[in-house]
C-alpha cells in the first residue's frame, strides 16, 4: 500500500542525499542482478501457501488499515498546518500516541468482527450437563483494552434447562465471572494487572491519578479498588491451593518445585508483625504477621560495624490469618527457594513466643539451626533497663548500655546476665521497687533466651545479628500501604493488597500474571471440550 504524503508534510522532511556516487565509490556492477537485491528465483515462493490470517477477517482488517493510514496523514497534516515551532514535540508527546491508541482500537474491532466466539447453534451445557446451550444471537459489550475501550458483538448462548448463559469470547478473553469479578467490568487481563499493581503500590486515589496518565480510558476510583481487591483474592486462592496441597494430607503433601539453581550456603528467615488500622470499632487495630526468607553467603567479620552479608532472593509472605498460617505459607517459599537443602538455617526475630515455638516446623532433618535474638531488639531492652535505673539520656546510663552491648558482642553472656541481675538488686536495696521489677523482668527475659544471644558466634561464622530485613519489610511492604494517615481497612481488603505487595516485592509479579494466563487458557479449553459433546 503506497501512501502519498501531502506537500506540507514533504516540505518538513529533510531532502535525501544526492544519489550520485561519491568519487571514491566503486563503479556500479553490471553483472547479475541489481546491487542489494536478490534474483527473483531466490525470493521465497508463497504461491499456493496457506495465509496465516483467516480469509474471512481480511476485508475488515484491510479496510481498517486503509483508514488508519489515511487518518495518519490527516493528523500529520493538521499538526504541521499549525506552523508551531515545537510541532515535533507536539507530535511525539500527544498526536502520534493518540493516533496509535485509536489505530489499535480500530484493528481490534475489525479483528473481532470475525472472531466473535461463535461455536455453532447448539452446544452441550457444561453447567448442568443435561440441557443444551442455544445460540441467542450476537450481543454487544464494551471491552477495555490497553488502547482504550472497544465495542464488540459476541455470540451469546443460554441453556434451555438450567438457564446458564455464556459468551465463549468472554471466556477466551478473560472477561468471565460473577457480577463482582473484574471480568464483568470489561477489562482485559493485561489492564487488570496494571491497575492491580498500581492499586497495591499506592493509595487508590493516587493510583487512579497515575493510571490516567498511562491509559487512554482509565477506570474510576471505585473500579481501581475493586480490580485490586479481586486480583489480590486471585493471588490468595493460588497460594491457598498450594497450601492445601502441602499441608492438608501429610501422606500426600506436595510442595512447590524448587526454583534455585544451586544449593544455598545458609538459609535465613526472619519473622515479625505490624499493625494496621481497621474499620471496625470493636477492633480498631489488627496485626499482620510477616516472614522474609532468603539466602546468604557467609562473610565472617570481627565487628558489627563491618558490612554484613547481603540477603539474596528475598521472598516476602504476610497474612492476617495468624501465626500458623504464616508459617505454612513461609514453608511454601522455603521449599520454592530451595532453603530446605541448605546445611545451615538461621532464624532471627524478636522475643515474641509465637515466633520461636514454631521455628522448628521449617527445619529439615540434617539442617543446623541457629536461633538469634535480633541484636537491636536486645539493645532496646538494655536501654529500658538503663533508663529505669539511671534515668533517660544520662551519661552513666549510656556508658552502662555500651558496656552491656560490648559484653554481648564479645560472647560474655554470663557477665552480661550478672550485670543485669546486680543492677536489679541494687535498685531493690535502694527501695526503688518499680525500677527493680522493671530491670528484673529484663534480666528474666534475657535469661530465658540465653541460647539466642550468640552474636559473637554469628559474627565469626559470617551470619546476621540483626533482623533488619524483616523490619524493612514490615515498613516498606506492609505499613507504607496499609498504615498511612486516615486509612481504614476491612480485613479482606487489607489481606488482598498485602498479598499483591508481597508478590511484587518478591519479584514474582510477572510469574503470577503468567500463571493467570495459563489458568484462563485451561478453563477455556475445558469449556470447549465440554461444550463440544453432543447436546
Amino acid at each position: 500500500m503506497m501512501i502519498s504524503l501531502s506537500g506540507k508534510i514533504r516540505d518538513r522532511i529533510p531532502a535525501s542525499a544526492s544519489a550520485a556516487p561519491k568519487p571514491c565509490s566503486p563503479p556500479p556492477t553490471t553483472r547479475g542482478s541489481k546491487r542489494g537485491r536478490k534474483p527473483a528465483a531466490a525470493l521465497p515462493d508463497r504461491t499456493g501457501s496457506t495465509p496465516a490470517i483467516p480469509e474471512a477477517a481480511r476485508p475488515a482488517l484491510e479496510a481498517a488499515a486503509l483508514r488508519i493510514f489515511r487518518n495518519l496523514e490527516h493528523v500529520l497534516e493538521s499538526a504541521y498546518s499549525l506552523g508551531s515551532p515545537d510541532v515535533i514535540v507536539h507530535l511525539l508527546d500527544d498526536v502520534i500516541p493518540k493516533w496509535a491508541h485509536a489505530s489499535g482500537r480500530s484493528i481490534m474491532e475489525a479483528l473481532l468482527l470475525h472472531e466473535r466466539g461463535f461455536m455453532g447453534s447448539t452446544l452441550a451445557c457444561p453447567g448442568c450437563e443435561q440441557g443444551a446451550l442455544r445460540f441467542e444471537g450476537d450481543r454487544p459489550r464494551g471491552v477495555r483494552t490497553m488502547c482504550g475501550q472497544i465495542k464488540v458483538r459476541r455470540s451469546y448462548y443460554v441453556c434451555d434447562s438450567c438457564g446458564h448463559s455464556v459468551a465463549p469470547l468472554d471466556l477466551e478473553l478473560g472477561l468471565e465471572g460473577d457480577p463482582d469479578a473484574t471480568g464483568e467490568l470489561g477489562f482485559l487481563p493485561s489492564v487488570q494487572e496494571i491497575v492491580g499493581l498500581a492499586g497495591s503500590r499506592m493509595s487508590f486515589p493516587d493510583a487512579t491519578s497515575f493510571i490516567k496518565k498511562i491509559l487512554p480510558d482509565p477506570p474510576s476510583l471505585r473500579t481501581v479498588e475493586r480490580i485490586t481487591r479481586s486480583l489480590g483474592q486471585s493471588a490468595q486462592r493460588e497460594r491457598n491451593r498450594e497450601r492445601l496441597q502441602a499441608y492438608q494430607d501429610p501422606a500426600k503433601s506436595t510442595f512447590p518445585t524448587c526454583e534455585a539453581e544451586a544449593t544455598p550456603e545458609v538459609a535465613v528467615v526472619a519473622v515479625d508483625g505490624g499493625m494496621c488500622r481497621m474499620r471496625t470499632a470493636s477492633e480498631p487495630y489488627r496485626e499482620f504477621k510477616m516472614a522474609v526468607a532468603g539466602r546468604i553467603s557467609p562473610a565472617p567479620r570481627l565487628k558489627k560495624e563491618e558490612q554484613p552479608p547481603n540477603v539474596l532472593d528475598k521472598t516476602y509472605t504476610a497474612t492476617f490469618e495468624g501465626p500458623d498460617a504464616l508459617f505454612e505459607l513461609c514453608g511454601l517459599e522455603y521449599a520454592r527457594l530451595g532453603l530446605d537443602r541448605a546445611p545451615v538455617v538461621q532464624f532471627l526475630g524478636d522475643g515474641a513466643p509465637w515466633i520461636w515455638k514454631r521455628v522448628r516446623d521449617l527445619v529439615q532433618p540434617g539442617q543446623r539451626l541457629v536461633e538469634t535474638l535480633d541484636f537491636y531488639h536486645a539493645c532496646d531492652h538494655i536501654r529500658e533497663a538503663a533508663h529505669a535505673y539511671f534515668g533517660p539520656d544520662s551519661k552513666p546510663g549510656r556508658d552502662w548500655q555500651k558496656a552491656r552491648q560490648s559484653q554481648l558482642l564479645a560472647g560474655k553472656v554470663d557477665a552480661f546476665l550478672r550485670s543485669l541481675g546486680n543492677l536489679a538488686r541494687k535498685a531493690g536495696k535502694a527501695g526503688r521497687v518499680p525500677e527493680a521489677e522493671s530491670i528484673g523482668s529484663r534480666h528474666a527475659y534475657f535469661r530465658e533466651r540465653r541460647h539466642q544471644l550468640n552474636y559473637k558466634q554469628c559474627l565469626a561464622e559470617g551470619l546476621l545479628i540483626g533482623s533488619g530485613m524483616i523490619e524493612g519489610g514490615i515498613r516498606s511492604v506492609g505499613k507504607d500501604r496499609l498504615h498511612r494517615t486516615g486509612m481504614r481497612w476491612s480485613e479482606a481488603g487489607a489481606e488482598a493488597v498485602l498479598t499483591l505487595r508481597c508478590l511484587a516485592s518478591s519479584g514474582r509479579w510477572d510469574r503470577f500474571c503468567h500463571s493467570r494466563a495459563e489458568a484462563r487458557a485451561t478453563r477455556y479449553q475445558a469449556f470447549r471440550q465440554a461444550a463440544s459433546r453432543a447436546a
